[in-house]
């Protein structure tokens, strides 16, 4: 007995006590929305403190009976490098026991090793009152015909600025509100929820008159929305107030409409290829008197728009590969100032293309999609029809293997190639290739995603018609002077018979 006795006295560490390794301006802050404390340690530069070894414990202690000793041990500490340590408060406090802690003013902060010790006096306390940039990973907003929908994910770090009232009240959220351009909007106080540690949390705000019912319709009609969600909390007295900018705003229009477009340019114009459209949808849509196809670019800040105004009471599109240009040219004259500044432009910060249905000028349904953009490796191309072939003669190639030509669901391939132009046979498929139409040609990328689209800009048929018109004509126009010159000849001859009888 006497010798585990022994042992057991052995066993106890004979530390060196280490004095000044840190000053005064040491600190500890209390952040209130993770519930941690942070030791914000001053180093003296002593050296005698240097032999510290990586791993020791650390020991947080306050004179605040609501207040239990938190150790903490660390595997990479360094007397020179380290500057901080986290304490994780492993209970629940409640709001009086917060307050407590708020008005400490004495702390002690040691460090020990299994043969160093050193303890410093901590006088000074931050308190971390708001972190609200914190509370969410992502805000995201969906505007509606008659309101909108809030979706917010929080991160749990805020739980206890967003309580409610009733529950906390020297800590709690006050106000939820929404602005879009200049337009505000507040989230009614009996939606607002105290679990801010729930994976999702949504929120719906509903128009209450016709004033903001059009608000909400011309919203609807803007192609590049900005806004902010502002979170104002009560925080023992004071009004923090956290405004989060949107990372999305979405819109409450018809889905899957509009099929993978593709913006690209050519002629001065700028093309969207679709690659599908859902034609039942559209049918589904009924009491518009006009529908606008708008093209909405933004480039380095600049944003522009181009509209095409349908006053057609149908719509009917073709069901694959519609094609609709917006040409700079005889497009509206507002438009083609900045129609053909953004056609010199190889990319695009933001490309949204814009179906809408309207009755009498007001907006009734509409779709929005986000094509992406290629570039065209020739500006022009020039094509020749005949009987038995189409060729094709683009102003450049670049970076095609692939030659293809398509028109509708029509697809020739296989051209036979003599220096830039590109000739398909099609025999009987040839007749069904129309001027009134817009043809792509590129290999597998452009004919499939998009392609390089464009006019018929002459008719080899048409050539071959006329040349064999004039041909006639030519002998038409011999004959008829053959004739007039017999004829001349044959009344010269009679004058000269009608002299002699005299």
């Amino acid at each position: 007995m006497i010798c585990i006795i022994g042992i057991l006295s052995y066993s106890q560490p004979n530390r060196q006590t280490l004095l000044k390794c840190y000053t005064m301006k040491s600190s500890l802050e209390f952040n209130k929305n993770l519930m941690q404390f942070i030791v914000h340690l001053d180093s003296a530069n002593n050296s005698a403190c240097n032999v510290f070894p990586i791993g020791v414990k650390a020991n947080l202690s306050m004179t605040s009976p609501s207040f239990d000793n938190i150790t903490i041990i660390t595997s990479d500490f360094s007397y020179s490098q380290t500057s901080e340590l986290l304490f994780e408060i492993p209970y629940a406090l409640t709001d009086l026991q917060i307050q407590e802690l708020e008005t400490e003013t004495l702390a002690y902060i040691t460090i020990y090793s299994f043969s160093e010790i050193s303890t410093t006096e901590i006088m000074i306390f931050d308190e971390t009152l708001s972190q609200l940039s914190d509370c969410f990973s992502s805000i995201n907003v969906t505007l509606q015909f008659s309101g909108f929908v809030l979706h917010l994910s929080p991160t749990e770090y805020c739980n206890n600025q967003m309580k409610l009232e009733a529950s906390s009240p020297d800590n709690f959220i006050e106000q939820i509100s929404l602005t879009v351009f200049e337009s505000r909007y507040l989230i009614p106080t009996a939606q607002i929820v105290p679990h801010y540690n729930d994976q999702l949390i949504t929120y719906q705000y509903i128009a209450t008159d016709q004033v903001e019912l059009t608000d909400l319709m011309n919203l609807q009609q803007q192609e590049f929305l900005t806004g902010t969600v502002s979170f104002e909390s009560n925080q023992g007295g004071i009004l923090v107030e956290f405004v989060f900018n949107l990372e999305n705003i979405f819109y409450q229009t018809l889905q899957n409409v509009l099929v993978n477009p593709v913006v690209s340019t050519s002629e001065n114009s700028f093309f969207v290829q679709i690659q599908e459209v859902n034609l039942v949808a559209i049918q589904a849509i009924t009491g518009y008197t006009s529908y606008n196809y708008r093209l909405n670019l933004e480039k380095d800040g600049v944003q522009t728009q181009l509209i095409i105004i349908n006053t057609s009471r149908h719509y009917q599109p073709q069901q694959y590969n519609e094609i609709i240009q917006f040409n700079c040219q005889t497009i509206n004259e507002k438009m083609q100032k900045d129609c053909l500044t953004f056609y010199k432009f190889d990319q695009f910060d933001s490309i949204v293309l814009d179906l809408q249905f309207l009755k009498d000028m007001t907006l009734i349904n509409h779709c929005k999609e986000m094509p992406s953009f290629m570039i065209t490796p020739w500006d022009k191309a020039f094509v020749q029809v005949s009987k038995s072939q189409i060729c094709v003669t683009p102003s450049a190639v670049t970076g095609i293997t692939d030659y293809r030509l398509q028109y509708k669901q029509i697809t020739l391939t296989n051209p036979i190639i003599t220096g830039n132009m590109y000739c398909y046979q099609c025999s009987s498929q040839c007749k069904d290739f129309k001027q009134d139409g817009y043809y792509m040609f590129g290999d597998d990328q452009y004919v499939v995603i998009t392609a390089l689209l464009f006019k018929f800009e002459y008719s080899q048929v048409a050539i071959e018609a006329t040349v064999i018109g004039i041909f006639f004509i030519a002998i038409s126009l011999v004959y008829c002077v053959l004739q007039v010159l017999k004829t001349a000849k044959m009344i010269k001859q009679m004058k000269k018979k009608k002299n002699q009888v005299q």
